[in-house]
């Protein structure tokens, strides 16, 4: 009979045993569980860190690009509305910066721009001017700027100045040729030279 009590004893105290060992491995168990999850919330929480990082650089070279981008627009359209303001001026002038082909003469860009063109008033005029315009209404042509410093037996500048500020006043129309220029009168003012030079 005491061996039976016996028996029974030592087997309430191998299972008192085992479940203390049971609670102490699990609570090992658990304690890992939870350092194991509390290292994964802490890189989840630093790869969010990091992706929001990311994100604001990746904002910023956006913002980048987009102020690039609007300022090449802008640009362009700039560039778009000369050019079209420039071909609305060519049109405008006609002619008057076309080559002749012809000839082979090609105006250039100077004469292509119109300008204003003043009321005839010979009295303006100093006699050099006059004795000018006279040899190139007579001529009746175009005249380069050679023929007219021998006919005034001036020097090449003083008669290219002359016959700049005189095309500039109106009194004549000029047309590139090479790296100078052929003159002629206006019709309007030959009419009057001639005129004046019949009655004198």
């Amino acid at each position: 009979m005491s061996e039976i009590i016996f028996g029974l004893t030592m087997a309430g105290l191998c299972v008192s045993l085992m479940l203390i060992l049971y609670k102490h491995l699990e609570a090992k168990i658990m304690v890992k569980i939870m350092e194991y999850y509390r290292g994964m919330e802490d890189r989840i929480y630093s790869e969010v860190a990091r992706l929001k990082d990311s994100l604001g650089e990746q904002n910023k070279k956006i913002m980048m690009i987009n102020r690039g981008l609007k300022f090449s627009l802008e640009t362009q359209n700039k560039i778009l509305n000369i050019m079209l303001s420039n071909k609305a001026g060519y049109r405008r002038i006609g002619e008057a910066g076309s080559i002749n082909h012809s000839s082979g003469v090609k105006r250039s860009r100077e004469d292509s721009i119109s300008r204003e063109t003043y009321p005839v008033n010979l009295e303006r005029l100093n006699d050099t001017e006059k004795n000018v315009l006279l040899f190139l209404s007579k001529t009746g042509g175009k005249v380069g700027v050679r023929e007219i410093q021998l006919h005034m037996n001036k020097s090449r500048e003083h008669i290219a100045r002359l016959m700049k500020k005189m095309y500039e006043d109106g009194y004549v129309e000029r047309e590139g040729r090479g790296n100078s220029y052929v003159y002629w009168v206006r019709d309007e003012v030959k009419n009057i030279i001639m005129r004046d030079a019949r009655t004198s």
